[in-house]
């Protein structure tokens, strides 16, 4: 990687429909969408199955932060 490249991320909540919203915007800003390909890859360096990687990237956030995040968004 050199200070050229550059990287989006787009931090998801359940339903919210961030998966389609990054593949969209890899599309039309043609972009290399690393979803799957980054779990893939990291899998491979690891050298461990890629549902080990899986099940460590994909997390619920506890009730209270999900709770303290309704609050905090009402009030702005």
């Amino acid at each position: 990687m050199d200070a050229n490249d550059k990287i989006i991320t787009i931090e998801r909540e359940y339903g919210s429909g961030g998966g389609e919203i990054a593949q969209l915007l890899a599309q039309q800003l043609g972009w290399k969408l690393w979803d799957q390909l980054l779990t893939e890859e990291i899998a491979r360096l690891a050298e461990c199955p890629k549902a080990i990687v899986e099940r460590r990237e994909e997390r619920t956030d506890p009730l209270y932060y999900r709770l303290f995040k309704i609050v905090l968004a009402r009030e702005l």
